[in-house]
């Protein structure tokens, strides 16, 4: 669901728009000034994605995906995708892009819509819409009424979720409620967030920075589900 993205980019005000703009996607970003930093941080751990500047110094976008592109080859390592932004958008720049390796060019700054599209290929299915397509028969009036009731209950547990911080009994059993819901859309990173969170509960050894985290886990794993939610909502109703 949340994906590991390294951002390349010698602009400071790039990458904080990037950055900002994964974030909150509920995406885990990294930063690097130059394609050498990048391939250094890349090297060195993993990423299901990079999105790199094509014209920098020291070792530019083109030598990077190169790089990373050789570095899979010989090693075996599975292929990240590897996406070129650029100012100057021309399709002698896109051919460059696609023959150093890279999955696609972007002209910057990307819009957030264009930054989903992007990383819709390596995104996991946070919910499976096809299962609950079935769930009602294929209604479309009754799908969008179901979305928008499984968005709501998302919505008012999220908010108990961040009330409940303190008490480890109640947020077993919130776990265990929010757990239900998510089945139903089968959001699987949500239910294993949950069972996770209900286990922690019934440990009387847990501590309370690790009960903190893994709440801000399935925070995450909700808020995500909440984005899904609204957009197969709003594509329901425009169906109708």
């Amino acid at each position: 669901m949340s994906l590991r993205v390294l951002v390349v980019d010698d602009a400071l005000i790039n990458r904080l728009l990037l950055s900002q703009q994964l974030d909150h996607l509920g995406h885990q970003v990294q930063l690097a000034e130059d394609g050498a930093q990048a391939l250094r941080l890349w090297l060195g751990g993993h990423f299901d994605g990079v999105i790199t500047d094509c014209n920098m110094p020291r070792l530019d976008g083109y030598a990077l995906a190169r790089a990373i592109r050789e570095h899979e080859r010989r090693s075996g390592r599975p292929q990240c995708r590897v996406i070129g932004m650029t100012a100057t958008f021309t399709p002698a720049v896109r051919a460059r892009c696609r023959a150093a390796g890279m999955d696609d060019c972007l002209l910057k700054p990307l819009s957030l819509k264009r930054l989903v599209q992007t990383l819709a290929p390596i995104c996991p299915a946070v919910l499976d819409i096809e299962h609950v397509q079935r769930l009602v028969g294929n209604d479309k009036a009754a799908l969008h009424a179901l979305l928008e009731a499984l968005r709501s209950s998302n919505a008012q547990d999220f908010q108990q979720l961040s009330e409940l911080q303190e008490n480890v009994e109640a947020l077993g059993l919130l776990a265990h409620r929010i757990k239900g819901a998510a089945r139903i859309a089968r959001a699987r990173e949500v239910v294993y967030q949950c069972e996770r969170l209900e286990r922690q509960c019934s440990d009387k050894t847990l501590a309370p920075v690790d009960l903190k985290r893994d709440v801000e886990a399935l925070r995450q794993a909700m808020l995500y589900l909440d984005r899904q939610l609204a957009s197969h909502a709003l594509r329901s109703n425009h169906a109708e």
